[in-house]
């Protein structure tokens, strides 16, 4: 596992809310909000992400179905994720100033209580739409079939990679990287949003 330690837009900023990265992260949840309104399978969309508590539970949107399903939908902007790219799955927080019982908390893949997880792939302006069930299987699969036999340190793990960021001035984030290529194609949809960037 190889880990990258960048320093990130979001190092000296207050909380992860500001900054460089949430920037991208709004325009990115904007563009897969106007798909939304269009899909052929969607009914309405409420617009959760003003909501403080929508905010800590990692949920932007509420999704209504023709059929009559409500589900929740977390949204990623993510400028390496392509064909032949990699999928992020968050899975530690460190809050380097909190009480220690407060130290860390699971990532927000790990976490959130959306159904679905919609990556905007800038790079090719497409949306890959997962369900949380097949990221956090994958996460197992993954890491289970690229762990060593015994104990190793993460930099001789060249198959897996990890990335520390610098969220913000008190917050850290440990994230795998998971090739797109490991998915089966039915395990995520791939959806041309170009017409609403």
């Amino acid at each position: 596992m190889s880990v990258d330690l960048v320093a990130t837009h979001g190092a000296m900023n207050g909380r992860s809310y500001e900054g460089a990265m949430m920037e991208k992260g709004k325009a990115g949840e904007s563009i897969v909000w106007r798909w939304l309104q269009e899909h052929p399978e969607v009914i309405d969309v409420d617009d959760l992400r003003e909501l403080r508590q929508m905010q800590k539970a990692d949920v932007d949107f509420a999704i209504y179905n023709e059929d009559g399903t409500v589900y929740l939908a977390e949204v990623k902007s993510d400028q390496y994720l392509r064909i032949g790219g990699n999928v992020t799955f968050e899975f530690m927080r460190i809050n380097h100033t909190a009480p220690h019982d407060k130290a860390c908390v699971l990532g927000w893949t790990a976490r959130t209580p959306a159904r679905f997880v919609m990556f905007y792939a800038s790079s090719e302006q497409h949306v890959y739409v997962f369900t949380t069930l097949v990221l956090r299987r994958m996460m197992q699969r993954f890491t289970q079939n690229k762990r060593p036999s015994r104990g190793e340190w993460i930099n001789a793990l060249p198959e897996m990679k990890m990335r520390w960021v610098s969220t913000d001035a008190i917050k850290s984030t440990l994230c795998f990287f998971i090739p797109l290529s490991e998915f089966k194609p039915t395990e995520y949809k791939r959806y041309d949003v170009s017409a609403y960037v």
